[in-house]
């Protein structure tokens, strides 16, 4: 119970940065409209739905307890809220929806592949983009002035993971991730900074379709462990195929594997 919590506290805490943004936004913007409008395109559906609806449900409670206090500035805050159904395509057809109907004074959106399609859709309408569980690199490159992250990225989550293997002894790592931006940075800082003290990397991509494994842990199966960067609705897909292919290795994993789901 108290990791549910925890995970509740998180949310919390991203959406009340999104809202001193806002606040800072309001100040700036010579908007005149009765409320606040956001926008929100976030997987409620496919394989990070389950992060989708974290953030859509922090940011409702959020905007509950910031109208009751009165909004800002006597403005009360909407969510316009669309499904990107974790696909980039579905997220850039939910921003133009929003956009032609609403204009809101910014958006939240979540995801690395769906944030980064968005990024020139904000710059193209000069409107700020919030990326909340969006940790690829490309997000937040300089031509990306619209664009910003609250999120840890690979070169804050993978040091921890690579002090764990040295205190393990592991010299022969395999890793399975999935081939999109934030599956692939997490794979080029492991390689670069693991192989830095004389160790070894395979790794093993995946289309972050499908929940089938078997392939990839059989070519990893002699690795000393695996790191597995995948999405969150394939976790509990991956641990129970390692533990059915009899792989006796240690097992690490992102940060998105502390979600309470995956327990």
């Amino acid at each position: 119970m108290k990791k549910r919590f925890g995970t509740r506290r998180m949310i919390i805490a991203v959406i009340a940065v999104v809202a001193i943004a806002a606040v800072v936004a309001v100040f700036l913007s010579l908007q005149i409209k009765e409320t606040v409008e956001i926008g929100a395109v976030l997987s409620l559906s496919g394989p990070s739905s389950y992060v989708g609806e974290e953030i859509r449900d922090g940011m409702l409670l959020a905007v509950e307890e910031i109208n009751t206090w009165g909004g800002i500035n006597g403005r009360k805050i909407e969510l316009i809220i669309e499904d990107s159904q974790t696909d980039p395509q579905v997220g850039e057809e939910a921003f133009k929806r929003i956009e032609a109907t609403h204009q809101p004074l910014l958006y939240v959106a979540n995801g690395s592949e769906v944030a980064i399609a968005l990024a020139p859709l904000a710059e193209e309408n000069r409107v700020l983009l919030f990326g909340l569980a969006a940790t690829a690199p490309e997000l937040t490159e300089p031509e990306n002035e619209w664009a910003f992250r609250y999120f840890p990225t690979a070169k804050d989550e993978v040091p921890p993971v690579l002090s764990i293997l040295e205190e393990l002894q592991v010299e022969n790592l395999g890793m399975i991730y999935i081939d999109d931006p934030y599956g692939r940075s997490f794979f080029a800082l492991t390689r670069q900074e693991f192989e830095k003290s004389g160790g070894r990397v395979r790794g093993e991509p995946y289309d972050g379709k499908t929940a089938d494994f078997t392939e990839q842990i059989a070519r990893l199966k002699d690795a000393e462990a695996i790191y597995v960067v995948v999405r969150s609705g394939h976790l509990k897909d991956i641990f129970e195929q390692l533990r059915q292919e009899g792989y006796e290795g240690f097992i690490v994993a992102a940060g998105n594997a502390s979600v309470p789901s995956v327990r």
